[in-house]
């Protein structure tokens, strides 16, 4: 993986294109800055992936080890 960069949203909005073949063709990780403090980042799709499917398997087992009470949903499952 490339080393991370970090660009402000003036920075990423006059380079999105390139910032987003960065982020598709050589897996760099782009950290977008407001005022100096980093607010979001573009990643790779396949990081996104992952993360979202740690955080789903990370409900899954909590869900498990605690059930809610009959007629209660999570936020997830009324999608």
């Amino acid at each position: 993986m490339a080393e991370p960069t970090e660009m402000s949203t003036v920075e990423v909005r006059a380079n999105l294109a390139d910032v987003l073949n960065a982020a598709s063709a050589h897996d760099r990780i782009t950290y977008v800055t407001s005022h100096g403090r980093r607010i979001a980042a573009i990643v790779p799709l396949a990081v996104a992936e992952s993360a979202e499917n740690s955080a789903a398997s990370r409900l899954r087992a909590k869900d498990a080890l605690h059930p809610r009470p009959e007629g209660r949903s999570t936020a997830q499952d009324r999608r």
